[in-house]
């Protein structure tokens, strides 16, 4: 009787060491005038386990087929921002909300030039899209500021993984602030709600500049082709 109690109390405690639970992230960041999710990616981290999973793939987002216990949570955005969560994993499912642009980012004062603020290592993002439900319209540029000049970034999509890597002289930056100060020219916010526009959303330290330009204005193009040298 004695070796069978054991038994069980050994089999129990390998069930309830072997518990399998669900995360589910829910983001409020469907922002319908930049047309894109602010939230990118989650990390999942635990005393023996740690990986990456890419937002909005799947709706809900659900990581299913977790060991039971406790985790850091972690997202990033598009603008390569991080908040990070920790939680405490224990019944089948649990929710951890995670807020977006509301609470994180901040609109420019009025005829302010992002661009023209950029400081020593900050990061400029400049988002590009044409559709809000096509993410295959999108570009997403990072320029850094450097001591000597400025790194050029092209992403693939909104990821973090970098497409192409440039470095370029202080000279060459004017063509950044002459990009921003054309598109606040040709910007016209009532272009919202028509089907032919371009949505730029230019992003430094938390604020953001966003221009809606009716038609194909195309002003990335001159832009991203003295970037990245590509011919057209």
């Amino acid at each position: 009787m004695r070796l069978f109690f054991i038994l069980f109390v050994i089999s129990f405690s390998a069930i309830s060491q072997t518990k399998r639970v669900e995360l589910q992230i829910k983001t409020d960041d469907k922002i319908s005038v930049h047309g894109f999710s602010y939230w990118q990616q989650v990390n999942i981290k635990s005393v023996d386990t740690s990986f990456s999973l890419s937002l909005h793939k799947k709706n809900p987002d659900v990581i299913s087929n977790l060991k039971a216990g406790n985790y850091t949570v972690s997202v990033t955005s598009v603008f390569n921002t991080q908040v990070s969560k920790k939680v405490s994993l224990q019944k089948k499912t649990t929710l951890l909300k995670f807020t977006g642009l509301s609470s994180i980012y901040h609109k420019e004062v009025e005829n302010i030039n992002l661009a023209e603020k950029i400081k020593l290592n900050d990061t400029l993002y400049i988002i590009y899209n044409t559709s809000r439900n096509d993410e295959n319209n999108n570009v997403k540029i990072g320029i850094t500021k450097t001591s000597t000049g400025f790194t050029a970034l092209l992403y693939e999509g909104l990821t973090a993984t970098i497409f192409s890597s440039m470095q370029h002289p202080k000279d060459l930056y004017k063509y950044v602030v002459e990009f921003e100060t054309s598109a606040r020219k040709a910007n016209s916010p009532k272009a919202e709600t028509t089907d032919n526009k371009e949505v730029y959303t230019i992003e430094l330290n938390k604020s953001i500049n966003t221009f809606i330009i009716p038609g194909a204005w195309q002003g990335l193009d001159k832009l991203r082709g003295i970037l990245f040298a590509i011919q057209k």
